[in-house]
């Protein structure tokens, strides 16, 4: 999993290698991306991830297996 160098206020810092990976979709890339930006303080689930990101419990699952 990439490094994340910054998190300030409403912007999260990554490293350009996770974006440019050709071994992950856009799926994981933007699952990964939105859980970056989640408060620290979040309780992470597939059915929460699933509901603030509009896909369906299965994608969030798939994706997830995917980073790991």
């Amino acid at each position: 999993m990439p490094k994340l160098l910054a998190k300030r206020n409403r912007f999260v810092s990554m490293d350009n290698e996770f974006l440019t990976r050709k071994d992950l979709s856009l799926k994981a890339k933007g699952l990964l991306a939105c859980m970056l930006c989640l408060p620290p303080d979040w309780r992470f689930s597939i059915e929460g991830l699933a509901y603030i990101n509009k896909e369906s419990e299965s994608a969030i699952s798939s994706a997830l297996r995917e980073l790991e």
